[in-house]
């Protein structure tokens, strides 16, 4: 069962200008554009809070390290694995993880003229079909709009969730990989029948683009934050193959580094470029003990080119 409405705001600065707000629309979505990110997260922030509501708010993201876990991206419907198992979808989006032993996951909606709408996903051969689906946008989604939904999986009958989504702020976003303006933030309030889970997603219209999305447990759970930027650091655009990445981070100890191919060299780099003295490579490990709590950089060099990434020391 589902329940849609919107109000009104019509915000006004002293001079009585209407202030402009972003609009997401299909369009947005229909064609498909073409887009593909690097997708970084991280559990368990300290103090992480998802900012002001309103208009013209501005959120600074920019101190948070995040560990690159894979590639977003948007694919051709007609190509992508599962099609049949969601014969109603037109937009899908792939995650792919920088562990390439597991299965790209594949998001599948349905884009109509009134609303965006999931069908379910799928990694394997056993799809998750969902029997009720859960509106992620109305059309045209404007500063304000607010609506409450059911959504239902196959494999959950007859568990049903419920959720709140409302369109609460937009202005400028700054993130560890950029600044970013004209963004609309989704505030979604999702009863799971265990938990009250709060969740923000922040994106770009004109065409539709994720940049941060970030969610909160009422049972004690924790948080998480992710990013999605085109490049971080020199990093290989849209190639999961050809990056590293490295856990723990923050570390206190041992920094493993994980990369495609074997590495040649590599130096430790404090914030202001001064190379440190530690260059022992072991295993895909390096013992960063005696560094000062502090942020750091990794270069390597292999075969695909050199490469840079960020760590915390504790």
């Amino acid at each position: 069962m589902k329940k849609i409405y919107t109000f009104i705001a019509v915000l006004f600065i002293g001079s009585g200008i209407l202030l402009a707000q972003p609009v997401l629309n299909a369009t947005d979505f229909l064609p498909n554009p073409t887009w593909s990110l690097n997708s970084y997260f991280v559990n368990d922030t300290p103090g992480l809070s998802a900012g002001a509501a309103g208009a013209n708010a501005t959120w600074n993201f920019s101190g948070i390290i995040a560990t690159l876990v894979g590639v977003t991206s948007i694919v051709p419907v007609e190509s992508s694995p599962y099609i049949a198992n969601f014969p109603t979808a037109n937009f899908v989006a792939k995650d792919s993880n920088v562990d390439v032993t597991q299965n790209p996951y594949f998001n599948y909606w349905r884009v109509s003229s009134t609303n965006m709408e999931t069908v379910g996903g799928a990694e394997s051969n056993a799809p998750d079909i969902e029997t009720d689906h859960a509106i992620w946008f109305t059309f045209p989604y404007t500063y304000g709009t607010v609506f409450t939904d059911t959504y239902q999986h196959a494999s959950e009958v007859p568990i049903s969730h419920t959720f709140t989504k409302t369109y609460d702020a937009y202005g400028t976003l700054i993130t560890p990989y950029g600044t970013y303006n004209n963004v609309i933030r989704q505030k979604e309030v999702e009863d799971n029948g265990n938990s009250i889970n709060t969740n923000y997603l922040f994106f770009t219209a004109n065409p539709f683009k994720i940049i941060t999305s970030m969610g909160f447990t009422s049972n004690g759970n924790g948080n998480y934050i992710g990013f999605y930027a085109a490049t971080n650091l020199g990093v290989a655009q849209n190639s999961i193959n050809k990056t590293i990445v490295l856990f723990p981070n923050p570390t206190n100890s041992i920094l493993k580094i994980q990369t495609q191919n074997s590495i040649s060299a590599i130096k430790i780099t404090d914030i202001s470029g001064r190379t440190t003295s530690i260059k022992t490579f072991v295993n895909n490990s390096i013992d960063v003990s005696s560094l000062a709590s502090g942020v750091y950089f990794v270069e390597v060099q292999t075969m695909d080119g050199n490469f840079r990434e960020k760590f915390v020391k504790n």
